[in-house]
């Protein structure tokens, strides 16, 4: 009888370490959850102002085309604040790229690159990518 009184105990301990670890977790969990939920949202960002909408422009038009190059880190770009930038008054924005960047045989190319894109808010969607040289 000792031994199952013993058994009983220990069964017990294990059984509440068990629930005290749950609990431990479950709080953890919370908490980081709420501290996730306090950064500040998209919409708590600066919004774009007209002014910034060429400049933001070409800054998502070169992250498209890095996404897009076969060795991205070679990419020189050719004066980015002097790319061509038209809005066509409708959210929609083409960008005219400059830049060099290796080519799959180990080369260095020249490009020119048409962006075309569409502004949400402070988000880029691309559209289309034509390389025209």
């Amino acid at each position: 009888m000792r031994r199952q009184a013993i058994s009983r105990q220990r069964g017990g301990i294990y059984t509440f370490h068990i629930v005290f670890t749950i609990i431990a977790a479950i709080v953890a969990i919370v908490a980081a959850l709420s501290t996730v939920s306090q950064s500040p949202s998209s919409a708590e960002k600066r919004a774009l102002q007209p002014a910034d909408y060429p400049a933001a422009a070409r800054d998502a038009c070169r992250q498209f085309l890095e996404r897009s190059l076969r060795d991205p880190s070679s990419a020189e770009w050719i004066e980015q604040w002097n790319w061509r930038t038209v809005d066509h008054h409708d959210d929609t924005w083409t960008v005219l790229s400059h830049y060099r960047a290796r080519n799959g045989f180990g080369g260095m190319n020249v490009e020119a690159t048409m962006c075309t894109m569409l502004r949400i808010g402070n988000d880029w969607k691309l559209l289309n990518l034509v390389r025209a040289g």
